[in-house]
């Protein structure tokens, strides 16, 4: 936590109440903060199935395009996390965190001040309810509230769910992000990387990316008071996919790239099956932030999100296939 502070106060000033305010806590008071959805493939019900854990970005987690998601990876015969780290119980934190960001309460008839449980938030009325969300929202894609290395967090304690659930090849897990969700994947691959625990939390697994056979992560934020540019190292077992936007008006694709090539510069791939290719592939997609979304009409593009719904199925099939041979000939 000391480095991204530091990093922080050098860096943009803005960061600091994000990466700097933060409060420690277990592992079961940090599971409360995220929702762990689960789906298995219809057709294999009577054996364990690889897993595709998918974060979204700083937007809602219940999205049309999230659920496209998680469906298509379902038809392709993978069980399917969707990781929500949008819950209530982050709406009260960052409403009575150490700093009181809340505003939208102010409009309603109920104080969000005699609230006393993520529960009771849904006294309020809807319209307050979605001011509020929208807030927490905001916040997070301006980095002023939950950036990627805490968001981390989240990702080591659903791992850790993942990998005892009786269904689920713990061997043969995948990692999809999308921008925020990208972002937070790349956090949590360099803080594996360097040996640090994520911000929030007290102590993690020796290894906490255990069973990861590659990380895929679209249009994510790469800059300076990131872990990932900051260190530019991941661990050296877990191939990166980045699908990164051309035209991305919210996260320069740049700073990615930089990462990725020295990532690539300096890491020694010499155990199959990475060494026939780099350890971070990068491509870059016509288009802005959030092409390949629907609810974003002025960036979707249908051919292009069709391309890298491929290209993502690919990336990810090659290293579950090396995977599962790798164990079977053990």
């Amino acid at each position: 936590m000391e480095r991204v502070c530091y990093t922080a106060r050098n860096t943009f000033i803005e960061y600091q109440s994000a990466s700097c305010l933060i409060e420690q806590k277990n592992q079961k008071q940090l599971s409360q903060y995220s929702h762990r959805e689960l789906w298995y493939p219809k057709d294999k019900k009577e054996e364990k199935s690889p897993l595709v854990i998918l974060l979204h970005g700083s937007s809602h987690p219940h999205s049309k395009s999230m659920f496209e998601r998680r469906d298509f990876w379902l038809e392709q015969g993978y069980a399917v996390m969707l990781l929500n780290s949008f819950n209530n119980h982050r709406v009260m934190d960052y409403c009575f965190g150490t700093i009181l960001f809340c505003t939208a309460y102010q409009n309603d008839s109920l104080d969000l001040m005699d609230l006393q449980s993520p529960t009771e938030l849904k006294l309020l009325s809807v319209d307050a309810f979605k001011q509020i969300h929208n807030e927490v929202l905001g916040a997070i894609a301006s980095a002023h509230y939950l950036l990627p290395a805490t968001r981390a967090a989240d990702l080591y304690i659903a791992l850790d769910h993942a990998s005892k659930l009786d269904r689920i090849d713990p061997e043969n897990i995948h990692l999809i992000g999308y921008s925020h969700g990208g972002s937070a994947i790349l956090d949590a691959l360099a803080l594996a990387q360097l040996g640090e625990i994520p911000p929030p939390m007290t102590q993690t697994s020796k290894t906490p990316l255990s069973g990861v056979r590659s990380a895929s992560v679209y249009y994510p934020n790469c800059t300076p008071g990131t872990y990932i540019y900051q260190y530019q190292s991941t661990p050296k077992n877990i191939p990166v996919f980045m699908a990164l936007a051309r035209d991305d008006e919210f996260a320069n694709p740049r700073y990615c790239e930089r990462a990725a090539n020295a990532i690539n510069f300096y890491s020694i791939t010499d155990t199959s099956p990475i060494s026939s290719s780099p350890l971070v592939t990068q491509k870059y997609y016509p288009g802005e932030h959030a092409f390949d979304m629907q609810e974003y009409l002025d960036a979707y593009n249908s051919s292009v999100a069709d391309q890298v719904k491929k290209d993502t199925l690919n990336f990810v099939s090659y290293y579950t296939a090396t995977s599962t041979q790798s164990k079977n000939d053990d």
